[in-house]
């Protein structure tokens, strides 16, 4: 995991990965779904794993949203970013009061527990 120390200065300032940047507006998708039990001898798959690929949904719908703010306020500059971005998204999401970060390194929210992707 060499790659976390190439872009730690993004990692811990997100005025860094958007220069200028003064506030940050953290989301997270409920991502849970009723399973059936699998039939004997088939393996379950994780529900985040279910359906399309995540990043894609979530990055479409912050760029809606992105346009969306910039719409009302258009001196505002954005920059979206999935977990793939070198952007702390637990640390913002507990500081933005989605969740609180446990043990199990996951933001942990008290209505819905884990089940949702930041």
């Amino acid at each position: 995991m060499a790659y976390l120390a190439g872009r730690f200065a993004e990692r811990t300032d997100p005025a860094v990965y958007l220069p200028g940047a003064a506030s940050v507006i953290s989301v997270g998708m409920n991502y849970h779904v009723p399973l059936e039990d699998p039939p004997p001898g088939e393996a379950r798959v994780a529900r985040y794993a279910l359906g399309d690929d995540y990043h894609e949904l979530i990055k479409s719908r912050l760029h809606f949203l992105a346009d969306y703010v910039r719409e009302i306020a258009p001196v505002v500059q954005t920059r979206c970013s999935v977990d793939t971005a070198p952007v702390m998204e637990k640390e913002l999401a507990a500081r933005a009061g989605i969740g609180w970060l446990g043990k199990n390194t996951c933001i942990i929210n008290e209505k819905i527990g884990t089940w949702f992707l930041l």
